[in-house]
């Protein structure tokens, strides 16, 4: 367990050690190591660039000038303001103008960016960045549709 593991292992006991019944309740024990973990793997997109996953082909990419589009790419992440889930289903285009990437490129992109702490509106607007900082194409589209467990779960 690195430090920062071991930092948010602690952090997570806290919340349990608060939990009344603690004590009673065996399925708790490991509960902040988990949590650790968990958010390791939540926030990995700290630890990642997006030019590691949008490497360009320039190999048939020419004359072509037609929009490529994923639809319905999922992604989990987690509110800034709450800490609570927030999933979905995001649309990324592009025209492209020389270089194209894989189309599983363009989900990883999404992942790189979900797995940090997040808003919605941020969320968007870092994938497209990044696609027009790399491949530099004539047009980009990202839209997001997420439910907000931080409003739904406080009935908001």
């Amino acid at each position: 367990m690195d430090r920062f593991e071991q930092r948010r292992s602690a952090a997570c006991l806290l919340l349990v050690a608060a939990e009344p019944l603690r004590h009673s309740r065996g399925g708790l024990n490991e509960t902040p190591d988990r949590v650790a973990k968990a958010w390791e793997f939540w926030t990995s997109g700290y630890q990642q660039h997006p030019a590691d996953v949008l490497k360009a082909f320039e190999d048939g990419a020419d004359g072509y000038d037609e929009m490529v589009a994923v639809v319905g790419i999922p992604f989990y992440s987690k509110c800034e303001h709450h800490l609570a889930d927030i999933f979905g289903t995001a649309t990324v285009a592009y025209v492209p103008d020389g270089r194209i990437v894989g189309l599983s490129k363009l989900s990883r992109l999404v992942d790189v960016f979900a797995r940090r702490l997040q808003v919605q509106e941020r969320l968007t607007v870092q994938v497209a960045d990044a696609l027009d900082e790399h491949l530099a194409p004539l047009g980009v589209g990202v839209t997001i549709s997420a439910r907000h467990l931080c409003m739904e779960s406080r009935g908001l």
